[in-house]
């Protein structure tokens, strides 16, 4: 519906995901509106949606169809392409709703294949592949079945390179840049087009993550830096620990499909075990050589940076208070939720801890940004602990010289507002509750200024003076 808002005339207006009518019946009315909205099919079974409510409105759509590459990516975001991805036609169906397109007199709908084989495609060579997996069934499309086909969708997975490495082995790189990516592309297409003498098709793509992640980044509070324990176990001790689990191999895996999964449950359960006498050999050599220190941050990572969380994504970190001076602490980066997976502890190049200052009060506030964190960890923002979203701040851009103005400031969620998502009434539930006791035992005068004030500000903390690192 936002799109409605703001398409120009002739811009693709792209209708992806599953579809039911009212979906399909919107549509067609931006059609009608003189809109150049093309419906994806996802499924067989959308088609028939498609027919029917075109004859039900009497407005001819435009349509395309999804492809479902067998070209894939590795990694986390590999997990949903190949054959038994999750969107999407294999080759064959594909052929199949352009023969019943055919039947009923109406291949001349059929404008567009699309195909999205995953985010952060590591390398040009699976660009490549995929292009020209998807040109070749646009080919089949115009050439066996006649389908006037004007339009290839390359869909997303424009990498980004959080890490800096610019390499393809990583989930949190690509070895490639926009321009390698792009004459990939064109040059999968055009070769494939022109071996089997089919016009060059439109090429668009939908990269969003590669459009939104450098827009924004997250600044984060300071609110305490203390430093952390010592592991109890020398940094012998644990070696030893990690030799003597070493020696322990699982049991030999069994044969039959129970004995195999049983075994790599074992190999999992194993490894697991590893990493954390590892990490914690890591840290414990690291805290030899420098005091660690866990800085509390007004922060929840599961409405903030939630995909730290969700998928282990690493952003690029660094503190924007005092850039003047060199940091001279190693720190961890706790949240102030009650969850024990709220913390940052990871960070990109494999570093367990970030450079940062010591706090002072006398030097203002502390801030850390977490970079590149526009693809889209506000949109992904949960409620966990009944904290909010950010504080949105917009920038403009004054010259070449970094320069820039406050263009608004627009407060986050309150509490009262988190708190009504909860489906409480806050009036009745909480403010009338609180003031009836309050009343009753001759203390409002004292509470009814505090509660209006954690009810209509942010649930994070408030004009908060951390103490000085020592």
């Amino acid at each position: 519906m936002s799109c409605l808002t703001k398409a120009k005339p002739g811009a693709y207006l792209v209708c992806n995901g599953y579809k039911d009518a009212d979906y399909v019946a919107l549509a067609l009315s931006a059609r009608a509106m003189g809109l150049n909205a093309i419906i994806v099919l996802e499924m067989e079974e959308e088609l028939d949606i498609v027919i029917e409510q075109s004859n039900k409105l009497g407005i001819e759509p435009v349509i395309g169809v999804r492809a479902k590459l067998l070209t894939k990516i590795p990694g986390h975001f590999g997990s949903t392409a190949g054959k038994h991805g999750k969107f999407g036609l294999l080759a064959e169906k594909i052929y199949e709703v352009a023969e019943k397109l055919k039947e009923i007199g109406k291949l001349h709908w059929l404008k567009l294949l699309h195909f999205h084989v995953g985010s952060m495609i590591p390398t040009t060579e699976i660009v490549y592949n995929a292009a020209s997996e998807a040109a070749g069934i646009y080919c089949e499309l115009v050439n066996k079945y006649g389908a006037e086909m004007a339009t290839l969708d390359c869909g997303g997975g424009l990498g980004i390179d959080y890490d800096g490495t610019r390499s393809g082995s990583s989930d949190m790189s690509v070895a490639y840049g926009l321009e390698q990516y792009a004459s990939s592309i064109v040059q999968a297409v055009r070769l494939k087009c022109e071996y089997n003498d089919v016009p060059h098709p439109v090429l668009c793509t939908e990269s969003g993550r590669a459009m939104v992640s450098h827009h924004s980044m997250i600044i984060l509070e300071a609110l305490s830096a203390i430093p952390e324990p010592q592991d109890e176990d020398t940094p012998e001790q644990l070696l030893g620990k990690i030799q003597d689990l070493s020696s322990k191999q699982p049991r030999a895996a069994v044969s039959g499909a129970a004995g195999m999964y049983s075994h790599a449950a074992d190999l999992k359960k194993h490894g697991i075990e590893m990493y954390k006498l590892a990490k914690k050999l890591s840290k414990r050599v690291a805290g030899d050589a420098n005091t660690i220190y866990n800085y509390h941050m007004n922060l929840s990572v599961f409405s903030l940076v939630p995909d730290f969380w969700g998928i282990g994504q690493l952003f690029p970190m660094m503190p924007v208070s005092r850039l003047d001076e060199k940091p001279t602490l190693m720190g961890t980066l706790v949240d102030i939720t009650c969850d024990s997976d709220g913390k940052i502890e990871k960070f990109i190049g494999g570093g367990e801890t970030l450079p940062l200052h010591p706090l002072d009060p006398e030097l203002g506030g502390y801030y850390v940004a977490a970079l590149l964190s526009g693809a889209y960890q506000e949109a992904l923002a949960c409620k966990h602990n009944l904290f909010s979203g950010p504080t949105l701040v917009r920038v403009k851009s004054t010259g070449s010289d970094g320069a820039f103005e406050i263009v608004s400031v627009e407060l986050g969620p309150t509490a009262e507002e988190v708190i009504g998502t909860m489906r409480y009434n806050v009036e009745e539930d909480i403010s009338s509750v609180i003031e009836e006791l309050a009343k009753k035992t001759e203390v409002w005068a004292t509470v009814e200024p505090l509660m209006t004030k954690g009810l209509t500000t942010m649930p994070y903390l408030n004009e908060y003076k951390p103490p000085k690192t020592t």
